[in-house]
Protein backbone atom coordinates (compact mmCIF):
# COMPACT_ATOMS: atom_id res chain seq x y z
CA UNK A 1 0.00 0.00 0.00
CA UNK A 2 1.17 3.24 -0.95
CA UNK A 3 2.03 6.04 1.97
CA UNK A 4 -0.39 8.24 -0.23
CA UNK A 5 -3.19 5.76 0.15
CA UNK A 6 -2.32 4.88 3.91
CA UNK A 7 -2.69 8.84 4.04
CA UNK A 8 -5.93 9.05 2.70
CA UNK A 9 -7.06 5.94 5.11
CA UNK A 10 -6.15 7.61 8.09
CA UNK A 11 -7.57 10.37 7.09
CA UNK A 12 -11.15 8.50 6.54
CA UNK A 13 -10.67 6.93 9.75
CA UNK A 14 -10.02 10.37 11.23
CA UNK A 15 -13.37 11.72 9.58
CA UNK A 16 -15.35 9.20 11.08
CA UNK A 17 -14.03 9.03 14.62
CA UNK A 18 -14.69 13.00 14.13
CA UNK A 19 -18.54 12.68 13.58
CA UNK A 20 -18.30 10.21 16.61
CA UNK A 21 -17.86 12.33 19.11
CA UNK A 22 -19.42 15.68 17.99
CA UNK A 23 -22.02 13.17 18.05
CA UNK A 24 -21.03 12.56 21.72
CA UNK A 25 -20.85 16.25 22.45
CA UNK A 26 -24.74 16.41 20.64
CA UNK A 27 -26.03 13.77 23.23
CA UNK A 28 -25.38 16.57 26.15
CA UNK A 29 -27.74 18.76 24.31
CA UNK A 30 -31.75 19.04 23.69
CA UNK A 31 -32.12 18.44 19.77
CA UNK A 32 -34.64 21.29 19.87
CA UNK A 33 -32.19 23.60 22.05
CA UNK A 34 -29.42 22.84 19.94
CA UNK A 35 -31.13 23.76 16.75
CA UNK A 36 -32.09 27.08 18.64
CA UNK A 37 -29.29 28.50 20.69
CA UNK A 38 -26.38 25.23 20.31
CA UNK A 39 -23.38 25.62 22.73
CA UNK A 40 -20.16 26.79 22.14
CA UNK A 41 -18.59 23.60 23.02
CA UNK A 42 -20.88 21.77 20.14
CA UNK A 43 -20.37 24.80 17.82
CA UNK A 44 -17.06 24.43 17.83
CA UNK A 45 -16.61 20.45 17.57
CA UNK A 46 -19.37 20.48 14.48
CA UNK A 47 -17.09 23.76 13.13
CA UNK A 48 -13.96 21.15 13.34
CA UNK A 49 -16.09 18.17 12.20
CA UNK A 50 -16.74 19.63 8.83
CA UNK A 51 -13.48 21.40 8.19
CA UNK A 52 -12.28 18.09 8.44
CA UNK A 53 -14.08 16.44 6.16
CA UNK A 54 -14.70 19.53 3.47
CA UNK A 55 -10.66 18.47 1.61
CA UNK A 56 -12.18 15.26 0.88
CA UNK A 57 -15.29 16.55 -0.77
CA UNK A 58 -13.55 19.61 -3.01
CA UNK A 59 -11.71 16.44 -4.29
CA UNK A 60 -15.36 15.11 -5.12
CA UNK A 61 -16.24 17.47 -7.45
CA UNK A 62 -12.91 18.67 -8.57
CA UNK A 63 -11.87 15.42 -9.53
CA UNK A 64 -14.88 13.40 -10.72
CA UNK A 65 -15.33 9.66 -9.80
CA UNK A 66 -17.14 6.58 -11.28
CA UNK A 67 -20.38 6.65 -9.39
CA UNK A 68 -23.08 4.51 -10.40
CA UNK A 69 -25.54 6.24 -7.47
CA UNK A 70 -25.52 9.21 -9.30
CA UNK A 71 -28.68 10.17 -8.91
CA UNK A 72 -28.82 9.29 -5.21
CA UNK A 73 -26.02 11.61 -4.61
CA UNK A 74 -27.26 14.11 -7.03
CA UNK A 75 -30.67 14.49 -5.11
CA UNK A 76 -28.75 14.50 -1.74
CA UNK A 77 -27.23 17.61 -2.94
CA UNK A 78 -30.32 19.47 -4.33
CA UNK A 79 -32.13 18.80 -0.72
CA UNK A 80 -29.14 20.40 1.30
CA UNK A 81 -28.47 22.86 -0.76
CA UNK A 82 -32.28 24.02 -0.71
CA UNK A 83 -32.03 23.73 2.94
CA UNK A 84 -29.10 25.81 2.85
CA UNK A 85 -30.73 28.21 0.62
CA UNK A 86 -33.87 28.25 2.56
CA UNK A 87 -31.88 28.58 6.16
CA UNK A 88 -29.68 31.75 4.56
CA UNK A 89 -33.39 33.47 3.84
CA UNK A 90 -35.10 33.02 6.37
CA UNK A 91 -32.49 33.58 9.05
CA UNK A 92 -32.66 35.67 11.87
CA UNK A 93 -29.74 35.25 14.09
CA UNK A 94 -26.50 37.24 14.19
CA UNK A 95 -23.81 35.68 11.90
CA UNK A 96 -22.25 32.89 14.19
CA UNK A 97 -25.51 31.37 14.43
CA UNK A 98 -26.02 31.70 10.61
CA UNK A 99 -22.49 30.36 10.39
CA UNK A 100 -23.14 27.34 12.62
CA UNK A 101 -26.69 26.65 11.10
CA UNK A 102 -25.15 26.62 7.46
CA UNK A 103 -22.63 23.98 9.40
CA UNK A 104 -25.32 21.83 10.56
CA UNK A 105 -27.14 22.02 7.10
CA UNK A 106 -23.95 20.89 5.14
CA UNK A 107 -22.03 18.60 7.12
CA UNK A 108 -23.83 15.49 5.83
CA UNK A 109 -23.22 16.88 2.74
CA UNK A 110 -19.50 16.87 3.12
CA UNK A 111 -19.19 13.57 5.45
CA UNK A 112 -21.10 12.20 2.31
CA UNK A 113 -19.10 13.15 -0.80
CA UNK A 114 -15.60 12.88 1.39
CA UNK A 115 -15.90 9.16 2.44
CA UNK A 116 -17.38 8.10 -0.83
CA UNK A 117 -14.33 9.44 -2.68
CA UNK A 118 -11.51 7.98 -0.82
CA UNK A 119 -13.13 4.97 -0.94
CA UNK A 120 -14.38 4.47 -4.12
CA UNK A 121 -10.99 5.79 -5.41
CA UNK A 122 -8.55 3.31 -2.77
CA UNK A 123 -11.03 0.40 -2.29
CA UNK A 124 -9.70 0.07 1.75
CA UNK A 125 -9.97 -2.97 3.44
CA UNK A 126 -13.62 -3.61 4.28
CA UNK A 127 -13.16 -5.00 8.01
CA UNK A 128 -10.69 -1.84 8.73
CA UNK A 129 -13.44 0.53 8.00
CA UNK A 130 -16.16 -1.37 9.63
CA UNK A 131 -14.01 -1.70 12.58
CA UNK A 132 -13.84 2.09 12.87
CA UNK A 133 -17.37 2.28 12.86
CA UNK A 134 -17.31 -0.55 15.63
CA UNK A 135 -15.31 1.93 17.63
CA UNK A 136 -17.55 5.12 16.95
CA UNK A 137 -20.51 2.67 17.83
CA UNK A 138 -18.97 1.82 21.24
CA UNK A 139 -18.07 5.74 22.29
CA UNK A 140 -21.38 6.55 21.59
CA UNK A 141 -22.56 4.01 23.34
CA UNK A 142 -20.05 4.79 26.16
CA UNK A 143 -21.39 8.19 26.13
CA UNK A 144 -24.82 7.15 26.09
CA UNK A 145 -24.60 4.84 29.56
CA UNK A 146 -22.58 8.61 31.15
CA UNK A 147 -26.01 10.97 30.17
CA UNK A 148 -28.67 7.96 30.90
CA UNK A 149 -30.08 9.40 34.37
CA UNK A 150 -29.54 13.39 32.95
CA UNK A 151 -33.08 13.14 31.84
CA UNK A 152 -35.77 11.34 29.63
CA UNK A 153 -35.66 14.06 26.13
CA UNK A 154 -31.60 12.49 26.75
CA UNK A 155 -33.02 8.80 25.61
CA UNK A 156 -33.17 9.23 21.92
CA UNK A 157 -29.61 9.26 22.05
CA UNK A 158 -29.87 5.57 21.94
CA UNK A 159 -30.86 6.05 18.51
CA UNK A 160 -26.92 7.05 17.85
CA UNK A 161 -25.79 3.70 18.05
CA UNK A 162 -28.56 2.41 16.12
CA UNK A 163 -27.84 4.37 12.94
CA UNK A 164 -24.14 2.74 12.49
CA UNK A 165 -25.30 -0.65 12.98
CA UNK A 166 -25.75 -1.07 9.25
CA UNK A 167 -22.77 0.18 8.76
CA UNK A 168 -20.61 -2.19 11.41
CA UNK A 169 -22.61 -5.38 10.11
CA UNK A 170 -20.06 -5.24 7.15
CA UNK A 171 -17.59 -6.71 9.19
CA UNK A 172 -16.66 -10.01 8.68
CA UNK A 173 -16.23 -10.96 12.34
CA UNK A 174 -18.69 -12.47 13.36
CA UNK A 175 -17.79 -11.51 16.74
CA UNK A 176 -18.25 -8.14 16.18
CA UNK A 177 -21.40 -8.28 14.24
CA UNK A 178 -23.31 -9.91 17.43
CA UNK A 179 -21.96 -8.28 20.24
CA UNK A 180 -23.20 -4.84 17.89
CA UNK A 181 -26.36 -6.55 17.93
CA UNK A 182 -26.65 -7.43 21.23
CA UNK A 183 -24.93 -3.88 22.20
CA UNK A 184 -27.81 -1.76 20.39
CA UNK A 185 -30.49 -4.12 21.19
CA UNK A 186 -29.58 -3.42 25.32
CA UNK A 187 -29.61 -0.10 24.49
CA UNK A 188 -32.51 0.81 22.97
CA UNK A 189 -34.54 -1.51 25.53
CA UNK A 190 -33.06 0.49 28.00
CA UNK A 191 -34.41 3.65 26.50
CA UNK A 192 -37.71 1.79 26.47
CA UNK A 193 -38.06 3.88 23.39
CA UNK A 194 -41.11 2.43 21.21
CA UNK A 195 -40.15 3.83 17.92
CA UNK A 196 -36.04 2.69 18.31
CA UNK A 197 -37.31 -1.22 19.26
CA UNK A 198 -39.75 -1.11 16.10
CA UNK A 199 -37.00 0.17 13.70
CA UNK A 200 -34.49 -2.47 15.72
CA UNK A 201 -36.47 -5.27 15.18
CA UNK A 202 -37.66 -4.04 11.30
CA UNK A 203 -34.47 -3.83 10.31
CA UNK A 204 -32.37 -6.70 11.58
CA UNK A 205 -35.81 -8.69 9.91
CA UNK A 206 -35.00 -7.12 6.92
CA UNK A 207 -30.88 -7.48 7.29
CA UNK A 208 -31.83 -10.85 7.94
CA UNK A 209 -34.06 -11.83 4.73
CA UNK A 210 -31.36 -10.22 2.50
CA UNK A 211 -28.48 -11.66 3.67
CA UNK A 212 -30.38 -14.68 2.92
CA UNK A 213 -31.32 -13.87 -0.50
CA UNK A 214 -28.02 -13.03 -0.96
CA UNK A 215 -25.73 -15.34 0.76
CA UNK A 216 -24.35 -18.61 -0.96
CA UNK A 217 -25.62 -20.73 2.78
CA UNK A 218 -29.39 -20.23 2.73
CA UNK A 219 -30.25 -23.03 4.98
CA UNK A 220 -27.74 -21.98 7.46
CA UNK A 221 -28.80 -18.20 7.25
CA UNK A 222 -32.61 -19.76 7.59
CA UNK A 223 -31.47 -20.94 11.04
CA UNK A 224 -29.70 -17.92 12.19
CA UNK A 225 -32.80 -15.89 11.56
CA UNK A 226 -35.37 -18.13 13.63
CA UNK A 227 -32.31 -18.49 16.07
CA UNK A 228 -32.79 -14.71 16.15
CA UNK A 229 -36.43 -14.23 16.39
CA UNK A 230 -36.47 -16.83 18.74
CA UNK A 231 -33.99 -14.94 20.98
CA UNK A 232 -35.89 -11.91 20.50
CA UNK A 233 -38.96 -13.38 21.73
CA UNK A 234 -37.13 -14.61 24.79
CA UNK A 235 -36.13 -10.83 25.69
CA UNK A 236 -40.21 -10.12 25.26
CA UNK A 237 -41.03 -13.25 27.77
CA UNK A 238 -37.98 -12.40 30.07
CA UNK A 239 -38.99 -8.45 30.25
CA UNK A 240 -42.59 -9.10 30.71
CA UNK A 241 -41.82 -11.73 33.53
CA UNK A 242 -39.98 -8.79 35.37
CA UNK A 243 -39.98 -5.59 37.03
CA UNK A 244 -38.59 -4.61 33.95
CA UNK A 245 -42.26 -4.40 32.18
CA UNK A 246 -42.81 -0.65 31.17
CA UNK A 247 -41.33 -1.25 27.49
CA UNK A 248 -43.77 -4.01 27.23
CA UNK A 249 -46.66 -1.92 28.14
CA UNK A 250 -45.64 1.03 26.30
CA UNK A 251 -46.03 -1.53 23.29
CA UNK A 252 -48.97 -2.45 24.33
CA UNK A 253 -50.82 1.10 24.77
CA UNK A 254 -49.23 2.31 21.44
CA UNK A 255 -52.90 2.72 20.18
CA UNK A 256 -54.25 3.69 23.26
CA UNK A 257 -52.00 6.71 24.00
CA UNK A 258 -52.15 7.70 20.27
CA UNK A 259 -48.46 7.20 19.97
CA UNK A 260 -47.21 9.73 23.18
CA UNK A 261 -49.48 11.98 21.54
CA UNK A 262 -47.90 12.48 18.24
CA UNK A 263 -51.34 12.06 16.31
CA UNK A 264 -52.51 15.40 18.01
CA UNK A 265 -49.02 16.87 16.81
CA UNK A 266 -49.20 15.88 13.49
CA UNK A 267 -52.81 17.42 13.09
CA UNK A 268 -51.20 20.55 14.44
CA UNK A 269 -48.49 20.96 12.14
CA UNK A 270 -50.51 19.70 9.34
CA UNK A 271 -52.72 22.57 9.98
CA UNK A 272 -49.97 24.63 10.35
CA UNK A 273 -48.75 23.94 6.72
CA UNK A 274 -52.52 23.95 5.21
CA UNK A 275 -53.44 27.70 6.92
CA UNK A 276 -49.78 28.58 5.37
CA UNK A 277 -49.79 31.35 2.67
CA UNK A 278 -48.67 30.23 -1.10
CA UNK A 279 -45.11 31.27 -1.15
CA UNK A 280 -44.62 29.78 2.40
CA UNK A 281 -46.48 26.57 1.62
CA UNK A 282 -43.96 26.60 -1.62
CA UNK A 283 -41.06 27.91 -0.01
CA UNK A 284 -41.26 26.75 3.64
CA UNK A 285 -40.65 29.05 6.25
CA UNK A 286 -37.19 28.42 7.49
CA UNK A 287 -35.33 25.91 9.52
CA UNK A 288 -36.41 24.75 12.87
CA UNK A 289 -40.32 26.43 12.26
CA UNK A 290 -42.07 23.97 13.19
CA UNK A 291 -40.54 24.22 16.87
CA UNK A 292 -40.99 27.88 16.65
CA UNK A 293 -44.59 28.19 15.35
CA UNK A 294 -46.07 25.16 16.72
CA UNK A 295 -48.68 26.11 19.80
CA UNK A 296 -47.52 23.00 21.35
CA UNK A 297 -43.66 23.66 21.43
CA UNK A 298 -42.83 20.66 19.80
CA UNK A 299 -41.43 19.99 16.43
CA UNK A 300 -43.58 17.66 14.12
CA UNK A 301 -41.79 13.95 15.17
CA UNK A 302 -42.29 13.49 11.27
CA UNK A 303 -40.16 14.55 8.79
CA UNK A 304 -41.59 14.93 6.27
CA UNK A 305 -44.39 17.14 7.81
CA UNK A 306 -41.50 19.37 9.35
CA UNK A 307 -39.67 19.40 5.61
CA UNK A 308 -42.70 20.54 4.04
CA UNK A 309 -43.28 23.47 6.86
CA UNK A 310 -39.63 24.36 7.29
CA UNK A 311 -38.74 23.99 3.48
CA UNK A 312 -41.88 24.36 1.83
CA UNK A 313 -43.37 21.85 -0.67
CA UNK A 314 -39.60 21.82 -2.83
CA UNK A 315 -37.79 20.40 0.23
CA UNK A 316 -40.65 18.25 0.91
CA UNK A 317 -40.56 16.63 -2.66
CA UNK A 318 -36.36 16.74 -2.39
CA UNK A 319 -36.87 14.46 0.54
CA UNK A 320 -39.00 12.15 -0.82
CA UNK A 321 -37.49 11.62 -4.30
CA UNK A 322 -34.47 11.19 -2.51
CA UNK A 323 -35.77 8.27 -0.34
CA UNK A 324 -37.46 6.78 -2.98
CA UNK A 325 -33.73 6.94 -5.04
CA UNK A 326 -32.43 5.69 -2.11
CA UNK A 327 -35.33 2.55 -2.45
CA UNK A 328 -34.32 2.09 -6.30
CA UNK A 329 -30.56 1.77 -5.53
CA UNK A 330 -31.43 -0.80 -2.14
CA UNK A 331 -33.53 -2.95 -4.73
CA UNK A 332 -30.92 -3.02 -7.52
CA UNK A 333 -28.38 -4.11 -5.24
CA UNK A 334 -30.60 -6.93 -4.10
CA UNK A 335 -31.26 -7.75 -7.39
CA UNK A 336 -27.59 -8.10 -8.33
CA UNK A 337 -27.44 -10.05 -4.86
CA UNK A 338 -24.66 -7.77 -4.04
CA UNK A 339 -23.18 -8.33 -0.35
CA UNK A 340 -23.68 -4.91 0.77
CA UNK A 341 -27.82 -5.30 0.40
CA UNK A 342 -28.49 -6.59 3.80
CA UNK A 343 -26.80 -3.68 5.00
CA UNK A 344 -28.34 -0.80 3.15
CA UNK A 345 -31.67 -2.22 3.04
CA UNK A 346 -31.24 -2.22 6.86
CA UNK A 347 -30.51 1.33 7.17
CA UNK A 348 -33.73 1.83 5.00
CA UNK A 349 -36.01 0.60 7.05
CA UNK A 350 -34.59 2.00 10.18
CA UNK A 351 -34.37 5.36 8.58
CA UNK A 352 -38.07 5.22 7.04
CA UNK A 353 -40.04 3.53 10.46
CA UNK A 354 -38.13 6.67 12.37
CA UNK A 355 -38.73 9.42 9.78
CA UNK A 356 -42.26 8.58 9.99
CA UNK A 357 -42.56 8.93 13.76
CA UNK A 358 -39.48 10.57 14.93
CA UNK A 359 -36.71 13.15 13.16
CA UNK A 360 -33.77 11.88 11.06
CA UNK A 361 -33.14 14.65 8.67
CA UNK A 362 -33.17 17.40 11.09
CA UNK A 363 -31.45 15.27 13.73
CA UNK A 364 -27.45 14.49 13.61
CA UNK A 365 -28.83 10.89 12.67
CA UNK A 366 -28.57 11.89 8.71
CA UNK A 367 -24.94 12.15 9.50
CA UNK A 368 -24.53 8.50 10.24
CA UNK A 369 -27.30 7.56 7.23
CA UNK A 370 -25.25 9.68 4.60
CA UNK A 371 -21.98 8.05 5.91
CA UNK A 372 -23.31 4.70 5.28
CA UNK A 373 -24.33 5.23 2.08
CA UNK A 374 -21.09 6.69 0.78
CA UNK A 375 -18.99 3.99 2.11
CA UNK A 376 -21.32 1.60 1.13
CA UNK A 377 -21.90 3.12 -2.52
CA UNK A 378 -17.87 3.61 -2.33
CA UNK A 379 -16.96 0.22 -1.64
CA UNK A 380 -19.49 -1.21 -4.92
CA UNK A 381 -18.18 1.23 -7.21
CA UNK A 382 -15.06 0.39 -6.39
CA UNK A 383 -15.47 -3.40 -7.32
CA UNK A 384 -17.20 -2.53 -10.35
CA UNK A 385 -14.18 -0.03 -11.60
CA UNK A 386 -11.70 -3.00 -11.09
CA UNK A 387 -13.61 -5.60 -12.73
Amino acid sequence: MSNRRITYKWYIQLCMIAVALCGCIAMLFNDGDIADNGGSVYRYAYLATFMISIPGAILYYIRPAYNTSKRLFRLVWMLFMWIALITILYNKSNLNGLIFNLTNVLMPLSIMHCTYYFVQKYGYKKESIAFTAFVMMLLLLIQYLGIYNISESHLISSYYPLFLLPLVLLHPSKIIRYSSIILVTVAIFSSLKRGGLIALVAGLIIYLICYRRVGSQKKGIFIYTILALCVLGGIFYYLASTEYTEIIERLMNIQEDEGSGRTDVWATTWQMISDSEFFPYILGHGNNAVWNDSPLDLSAHNDFLEAWYDFGFIGFAFYVLMLLSLLRYTIQLIRNKSSYAPSMAMLLTITLILTMISHVLIYYFINFVCLTIAITSGYIDNNERNE
